[in-house]
């Protein structure tokens, strides 16, 4: 653990000190931060399986677009990244921002630019001006207070930011969702809505995002449209995870920080009984003082089901204990490159937390090479044919009980705490 115990300050009030030991070469600066951009060039660079650097991607995206949207732009607000000096070229995608090193010069720290984020420093940008998706008369802003900038737009819904009437400096990500489609019912319409709400709301974990409210607002209700609007609010995390990875700032032991706490928050799931079935970079954030949150639970699912003491087990049954058996989820949900082989080809169903597992494995790897290792899992892929091998194609692996390479995964003995930090 000592390896993990200075890669953060321990408190907001050292991460607002000014007294960040200088970086030899181009040392990061808030002012001196570019935003980064959109998904449209990084899924349009997927076919050569790699990455697109935060240099080719255009600005006004957001990590809390909407689960589904790859089309969506980010917010320049909510991410930032740094020009790394030793950054270099990927071959066959496009070259980040650098410039010229030698061996004197040293690699920027991810920690020292954590370090030197300021909460409050943005915050007056962030929450001024006109709202541009929601209006300042809803029962929302009464509660909550002055809504602030658009982040971003989704499948599912809009996200803005919103300052407390009370306190400035506190802020909210309040998600905004979208509304009914024609020939939905409004009854499953709610069952996605509040699907959402009532998985954040009960995760309480360092490695989740809190939620803090649902809203059901009626103020735009009309004798055309019956329908309320819905609202969640959130907190606020300000770095998006995918540019963080794609910075260049981590060194190794900031990798396994990150996979660890990734982990945990997906442990913590599973131990409750819910597959997220969407983790991707684009759904973790990190706070201030950087620890990663899981965001987007519109895709997640139950995986267990309790059955009575009479139960007569079936052939096709996974009894995850005497009185639960396995839900198998079904559909394709996620993003290509992240999903898992049996979703593909789900048949009678598949186990949805075997599906996490992979894709936080695609995940681990995206962060130590800064690209996916195929563009999507399937033997068409020459990437993914290759990763298999023929003693794979042929049968011959060993296989290992998901409930092992759960307590594998873990590492929940040794979870990080924010004392430790």
């Amino acid at each position: 653990m000592g390896a993990f115990k200075d890669l953060f300050s321990g408190s907001s009030s050292r991460s607002n000190s000014s007294g960040s030991t200088p970086i030899v070469g181009e040392r990061p600066s808030i002012s001196s931060i570019n935003s980064t951009s959109s998904r449209k060039s990084f899924f349009k660079n997927k076919s050569s399986s790699s990455i697109t650097p935060f240099s080719t991607r255009s600005s006004n995206s957001n990590q809390w677009s909407s689960n589904g949207d790859q089309e969506n732009e980010r917010d320049s607000y909510n991410n930032y990244h740094v020009k790394n000096p030793s950054a270099t070229s990927m071959k066959g995608s496009t070259s980040v921002s650098s410039t010229s090193t030698t061996s004197s010069i040293k690699r920027p720290s991810l920690r020292r630019f954590i370090k030197k984020f300021k909460p409050g420093e943005r915050t007056k940008n962030l929450v001024s001006g006109k709202p541009d998706a929601l209006s300042a008369n809803s029962e929302l802003f009464a509660k909550y207070g002055t809504p602030g900038k658009l982040l971003g737009t989704g499948a599912s819904g809009s996200v803005n930011l919103l300052s407390d009437k009370n306190d400035s400096t506190k802020i909210y990500a309040v998600k905004k969702f979208r509304s009914r489609l024609s020939g939905e019912s409004q009854s499953d319409y709610e069952v996605k809505v509040k699907n959402e709400y009532t998985v954040g709301d009960f995760a309480k974990h360092e490695n989740i995002i809190t939620t803090y409210e649902l809203i059901k607002d009626f103020s735009h209700v009309t004798s055309k449209n019956l329908d309320p609007d819905y609202y969640i609010v959130m907190e606020y995390c300000p770095f998006d995870f995918f540019n963080l990875v794609m910075s260049g700032l981590m060194d190794i032991n900031e990798v396994y920080c990150y996979f660890k706490q990734i982990s945990n928050g997906v442990w913590f799931l599973h131990e409750n009984g819910i597959a997220h079935r969407d983790l991707k970079l684009d759904n973790c954030v990190v706070n201030h003082l950087g620890i990663l949150k899981l965001i987007d639970f519109g895709s997640a699912v139950s995986f267990r089901k309790q059955v009575p003491q009479d139960y007569i087990v079936q052939d096709d049954d996974v009894m995850l204990r005497h009185d639960f058996k396995l839900v198998k989820a079904k559909g394709i949900v996620g993003s290509d490159p992240y999903l898992s082989p049996e979703v593909l080809e789900p048949g009678n169903g598949y186990d949805p937390r075997a599906a996490d597992v992979w894709s936080i494995a695609i995940i681990f790897c995206c962060m130590i090479l800064k690209r996916f290792p195929w563009k999507i899992p399937k033997m068409s892929d020459p990437s993914y044919r290759s990763f298999l091998g023929n003693a794979l194609l042929n049968g011959n692996h060993e296989e290992t009980k998901m409930e092992q390479d759960l307590n594998n995964l873990s590492l929940e003995q040794e979870k990080i705490n924010e004392s430790q930090l």
